[in-house]
């Protein structure tokens, strides 16, 4: 009954116009601030990793040329390969599944599609951050899409390197990283009842909050500083 109160309260939260607006308002206020940060990393990367160290880069601009072209359409092509899984809301035994417990009738579909609904806003966002990611990161290291795709192992490590690194980006322009914290927070909720409580009446989605911190240290003054020191 307890989990059952739960499911519905959360979809309560979850299931009304409020969220969706508020969900894709949060995504499209990311694409300035990601740019924003790209092209300030850009100016420092191309300083500091020189000769050896391009490797490391991350940041160009990948635009309309045969061969950014080409990235990003083979960005769109691995983009099904990394992504899946996760959402923003959901933690390990967390609330994401427990919509299942408001049944199959009209209010358990309502539910399901509403959650598909959130995660096709996030994944609209998510692809576009990936694509860009993929392309600027491999255009800055000098990776062709050509090269990309060979049969080598220096071209399977890069393309694994490149993948990795644009789906984190992907996730973190849309607040759905992985998160130690919220993990914590949730393996706590779900420990004992008086711990539930207090837990999921304070903080019911763990992980939106806490990634919603994390990135908007990363994307300050702060997180650029320590990302140079690093």
């Amino acid at each position: 009954l307890s989990e059952r109160f739960d499911a519905w309260r959360y979809f309560s939260m979850l299931g009304n116009v409020k969220s969706h607006v508020r969900n894709m308002s949060g995504n499209v206020a990311m694409i300035p601030i990601t740019k924003a940060k790209d092209i300030i990393a850009m100016g420092i990367e191309k300083a500091l990793l020189r000769g050896d160290k391009r490797s490391q880069r991350t940041k160009s601009i990948a635009g309309y040329s045969k061969e950014d072209k080409a990235l990003k359409a083979l960005a769109m092509e691995t983009f099904q390969d990394v992504v899946g899984g996760g959402n923003k809301w959901e933690t390990p035994n967390g609330i994401w599944g427990k919509r299942s417990l408001l049944g199959d009738g009209k209010l358990g579909k309502i539910a399901e599609f509403n959650s598909n609904a959130l995660e096709a806003e996030d994944t609209v966002f998510k692809k576009q951050r990936y694509k860009t990611a993929f392309a600027s990161a491999a255009k800055a290291r000098g990776y062709s899409a050509e090269f990309l795709q060979g049969k080598t192992a220096a071209a399977h490590k890069a393309m694994r390197d490149i993948k990795a690194y644009a789906l984190r980006q992907a996730q973190e322009a849309t607040f759905q990283q992985d998160s130690d914290i919220a993990n914590m927070l949730q393996k706590l909720s779900n420990k004992n009842k008086v711990a539930h409580y207090i837990l999921e009446g304070v903080t019911p989605f763990k992980k939106t909050p806490v990634n919603v911190v994390s990135t908007a240290f990363s994307y300050s003054p702060f997180g650029l500083a320590k990302g140079v020191y690093d």
